[in-house]
């Protein structure tokens, strides 16, 4: 029996290992992202975010919703890995669905759906 041991240092991203396993094939699906059509929806939805509308829908939660759409799109900018991505536009999707229905969050919901 030979004990192998594969030490490693830093970042590793989309790797695959595995163990006990001979003769197998392994595969790794990358998903990519359309970085530039996502910003400009999120560019879209910010400027949404300066009306009244959006003030009076989303209340108190305004500023926390504004906070987190400016997080994702600086996460967009710096071309974060899709997963990381995906988990906030889909943060951002159930802020609006806490939203008592209304034009606003139901357009910028429909907005964040397209980006799924």
């Amino acid at each position: 029996m030979n004990n192998n041991t594969i030490i490693i240092k830093g970042t590793t991203n989309q790797t695959i290992i595995q163990q006990g396993n001979q003769n197998s094939v392994q595969s790794i699906n990358i998903e990519s992202l359309d970085y530039n059509k996502i910003l400009q929806t999120l560019n879209k939805i910010k400027t949404y975010t300066s009306t009244d509308e959006f003030a009076n829908e989303f209340d108190i939660t305004a500023e926390d919703f504004k906070s987190l759409l400016d997080k994702t799109i600086a996460l967009v900018k710096e071309k974060e890995e899709p997963s990381k991505v995906k988990s906030y536009i889909a943060k951002l999707k159930n802020s609006c669905s806490d939203i008592a229905t209304g034009v606003i969050s139901s357009g910028i919901y429909a907005l964040l759906s397209q980006l799924s």
